[in-house]
């Protein structure tokens, strides 16, 4: 038996739920013998249940408040962001550790000075086809949570920068946060045309993805703002090129062929981009999404069960320490790096 202990709220339809939701929802159709549980209903009778020899519980990011209260079931971390228990008991409390991505894998690592596990998210992902935008139209958007974490002060400070050597500027934002506010300054601006859609389903993002141009994500320069980013899969997905700051996570699930045109190594690069933008290079980019992307099988689900079940299989440890770790993350950077050097 295996149940999942997460503060992502109600949990019933994969289009309205958050990225962690998501994965969420689809670790349990995999996974027969699995329940998901906001951390809000977790009551003694649940417990009992669930804290036996044989049974795993998996406690996501945040949702660590009972982990004290299982002694026999064995238990894992399933870190979605750069979030660390406040309670140092609670990090070699766990039986194992899961991080989604490499990047984010070695940083767990490296936190919890012990070996973790890495099981990239899962996402139905589509080659793009039939790309049809106005190209003539400059037009970015943002997904995500708005925030300073997630480089939304960043993407409004591009854009305003952006909004200084260009006519016009069409801005689509879709997710909700703390930092909502800096939205309205933005629509006094007479070049940007500001479309703020608020928190939304899939569906509906990828509609109006599919008629942007951009998606800006990942944008911080000071540090690593993304321990994965599904905002870039949405994108190439819909056939909108993301452009980001090469950091954390963002070299691994930006598709290698879209590198040369996606990776950029400071917002003045990103901001020299958008300002010098022509519609003639339309074709290029269109090219590089459709012809280039390969929809890569690491993020399909059966690659995700199969990493899944090497975590859950009580036989299988990770068979590497730190140093070997690290070794692994600088050769996967010396060989990014060179193949930058040689285009």
């Amino acid at each position: 038996m295996i149940l999942i202990i997460h503060n992502e709220g109600d949990l019933y339809n994969l289009d309205d739920c958050s990225g962690t939701g998501y994965q969420i929802v689809k670790f349990c159709s995999l996974f027969s013998r699995s329940v998901q549980i906001d951390e809000r209903y977790v009551d003694e009778k649940l417990i009992k249940i669930y804290d036996s020899v044989g049974s795993i519980v998996i406690f996501v990011t945040r949702a660590t408040n009972y982990l004290k209260s299982f002694k026999s079931a064995k238990t894992i971390y399933w870190s979605h962001n750069f979030y660390l228990p406040p309670n140092k008991s609670e990090i070699h409390a766990f039986d194992k550790i899961v991080g989604v991505s490499t990047f984010h894998q070695l940083w767990l690592t490296l936190k919890f000075r012990r070996p973790c596990y890495r099981v990239y998210n899962t996402y139905n992902i589509e080659k793009p086809t039939n790309i049809l935008r106005d190209y003539n139209k400059l037009s970015v958007a943002f997904v995500g949570s708005l925030n300073k974490s997630k480089g939304f002060h960043d993407f409004i400070d591009i854009v305003n920068e952006v909004a200084k050597c260009v006519d016009s500027v069409t801005v689509k934002i879709f997710g909700d946060g703390n930092s909502a506010h800096l939205i309205k300054p933005l629509t006094k601006n007479s070049s940007v045309i500001v479309e703020y859609y608020g928190r939304r389903d899939k569906k509906f993002i990828h509609k109006q993805l599919s008629t942007t141009i951009f998606l800006l994500y990942g944008l911080s320069e000071s540090g690593p703002s993304e321990t994965f980013g599904l905002s870039f899969l949405d994108a190439q997905m819909c056939g909108c090129l993301p452009i980001t700051i090469n950091r954390g996570a963002c070299i691994e699930i930006v598709d290698a062929s879209l590198h040369a045109y996606s990776l950029k190594h400071n917002q003045s690069q990103i901001i020299d981009l958008l300002c010098n933008y022509k519609p003639e290079n339309a074709e290029e980019y269109s090219t590089a999404l459709v012809d280039g992307y390969t929809a890569s099988s690491k993020f399909s689900d059966s690659n995700f069960k199969k990493t899944w079940g090497d975590v859950l299989d009580s036989r299988n440890w990770p068979n590497y320490d730190l140093s070997l770790a690290m070794r692994y993350f600088v050769r996967e950077f010396r060989k990014f790096t060179i193949k930058k050097l040689n285009r």
